[in-house]
């Protein structure tokens, strides 16, 4: 994942959470719009299930005044008229405990069948209950009918051995709802064909968005390996906009002044060194050549010097033997003198 995620490019890494996180608000939205279109038919149908309970419970009132409400037929028929309305798919009107006690159990059809009806008698509150059957939904809803002293000009309790605030009855009315929950299924289909061009619409829009705001990312990018290819430091990027992405590319330009002014010092630099090196070459060739003449000339010296010490060796031989020529000459001019003096003693005798 990690690798995966750092291969994407700058634009992708930001529309791709963007977009995701768009999915989701509007998939949630419209999540909650259906709920609330769907909460909406089903109160207006329970809404309207308990206006059509209301007049049974006045055509009720109505056959209890006339005093035919003790005539089966007549209650039969009056159910069957209102079941003829329009979504009722079932219609009943249920004999409380009390007044089955009062005046018999009533029609087969008259009794509570099952736990909603029993509900609805107990808690003298109002029971609903949505059921799917063959793909068609419907509604039903049990609401008591609760005996007053005045209902609408009529004392209930005048027939209704019963105290105050007991439930007589009630009436469970089943309304057909498939119409109302094929609207909703057309509506949930236009509301995911409209998530699908607005999230494409979207994808556009923030594409060209986050491709405006990185564009100057992509022109530093190109620069960079402008650079790198061919060396040249004189390219710039340009600075659109203050923002880090325009800091960023004018600390970049700055860099690359940088660089350059080091480059040229060094180049500088170089150029003064060789030249330096040229003059140090020549020097030496200079040195060298000097060196060799005074090489020879020293050689010459030594040549010179060594004869010197030959002659100076010869002219010590020569002399050491003119000393001892020397020094028997003077043995020999002493032993003269000595003859000399003796021969003139002996003169000076004779004389």
């Amino acid at each position: 994942m990690g690798i995966w995620w750092s291969k994407l490019a700058l634009k992708s890494k930001l529309q791709l959470p963007i977009q995701l996180m768009l999915v989701v608000v509007l998939v949630f939205a419209q999540y909650v719009v259906l709920n609330r279109f769907e909460d909406h038919v089903l109160e207006e149908s329970r809404q309207k299930a308990m206006v059509s309970a209301d007049g049974v419970l006045n055509g009720l009132n109505m056959l209890m005044i006339n005093g035919i409400i003790s005539d089966p037929d007549q209650r039969i028929l009056y159910v069957q008229k209102m079941s003829d309305s329009e979504k009722i798919v079932e219609l009943r009107v249920i004999r409380g405990k009390a007044v089955q006690d009062q005046f018999g159990p009533g029609l087969p059809s008259e009794q509570p069948i099952d736990e909603l009806d029993h509900a609805a008698l107990n808690s003298a509150q109002v029971q609903t209950s949505l059921s799917s059957q063959d793909d068609r939904q419907s509604l039903r809803v049990v609401v008591p009918f609760i005996a007053r002293k005045e209902f609408r000009g009529t004392n209930c309790l005048m027939c209704h051995m019963v105290k105050e605030g007991a439930v007589s009855g009630a009436a469970s009315i089943t309304l057909d709802l498939s119409e109302e929950f094929s609207q909703i299924s057309r509506a949930n289909y236009a509301l995911w064909a409209a998530q699908i061009v607005i999230q494409f619409d979207l994808y556009l829009l923030i594409g060209w968005l986050i491709g405006k705001v990185t564009s100057a990312t992509r022109e530093l990018q190109e620069a960079m390996q402008t650079m790198n290819i061919d060396g040249d430091l004189s390219k710039r990027v340009v600075v659109r906009s203050e923002d880090e992405i325009g800091k960023t590319a004018q600390a970049f330009n700055g860099l690359v002044d940088g660089i350059a002014s080091i480059i040229r010092q060094v180049l500088d630099n170089a150029a003064t060194v060789s030249s330096s090196a040229t003059q140090l070459t020549a020097s030496s060739s200079k040195i060298a050549q000097s060196s060799h003449v005074q090489s020879e000339a020293a050689a010459s010296t030594a040549a010179a010097v060594e004869q010197i010490t030959v002659s100076i060796s010869s002219v010590a031989a020569n002399a050491e033997d003119v000393r001892k020529l020397s020094e028997y000459s003077l043995r020999q001019t002493q032993q003269g003198n000595q003859d000399a003096t003796a021969m003139i003693g002996e003169i000076r005798r004779v004389q």
